[in-house]
């Protein structure tokens, strides 16, 4: 998602964070949220750029921690010391945090959610790893003037109920200068339909995935 768009992304995993009704003491630790890999890459390319994100985490057990990273970088900032910022304050937060050598991704075990409000102009991508993405949100920023327009994509893994059959499938939706994040949601709606799925939406600026049975 590019900063021009100028919205704030929220997006969950599937599973709830409430403690499992008569559960053990050791299924009660068992993880919340999903592992979750945040990739970023490109330099911040403005003059006095501005990050602002949030990560959400902890397991059954803990009380969960947003650890949020909200800052005015220097220009030219690169991605990678951006995600090594993350890094040492989702550790220092008690989050388990997985660091890849080319500098580009974190692993975060435990999330429950992440929050993107601007990267300053960083490319920036959430993939839910091992659990599937619970809602989408989306909601423009109150402070921004952008008119620039753009493109959401959404990349999911399918997979059948006998776990045999697998196959990716891309989701993608214009953004326009005027759009809100209702008009957002309901066009990547309508555009779920079109491609054979039942989205849900709790609220008009969100977005859930849920696939027909028989498509």
């Amino acid at each position: 998602m590019k900063r021009a768009l100028a919205f704030v992304l929220v997006v969950f995993s599937l599973v709830v964070t409430l403690p499992l009704q008569g559960a053990s003491s050791k299924e009660s630790k068992e993880s919340a949220g999903a592992l979750c890999q945040i990739h970023c890459i490109g330099d911040a390319g403005e003059t006095f750029p501005r990050v602002s994100m949030s990560v959400t985490h902890g397991s059954q057990a803990d009380e969960l921690r947003e650890t949020k990273l909200i800052a005015q970088l220097h220009v030219n900032t690169s991605a990678a010391d951006v995600l090594a910022l993350l890094a040492d304050r989702l550790e220092r937060d008690g989050a388990e945090v997985t660091r890849l050598e080319d500098k580009h991704s974190l692993f975060v075990e435990d999330v429950v959610r992440v929050r993107i409000e601007d990267m300053a102009d960083i490319q920036t991508t959430v993939t839910f790893c091992d659990r599937p993405l619970g809602v989408l949100s989306l909601k423009r920023m109150r402070s921004s003037s952008s008119e620039e327009e753009g493109q959401l994509k959404i990349t999911g893994l399918l997979v059948d109920s006998d776990g045999m059959s697998r196959e990716f499938k891309v989701l993608k939706v214009d953004v326009l200068s005027a759009d809100t994040g209702h008009t957002v949601c309901k066009r990547l709606y309508e555009s779920s339909l079109s491609e054979g799925w039942l989205p849900f939406r709790a609220q008009t600026d969100q977005w859930s995935p849920n696939r027909r049975k028989d498509s």
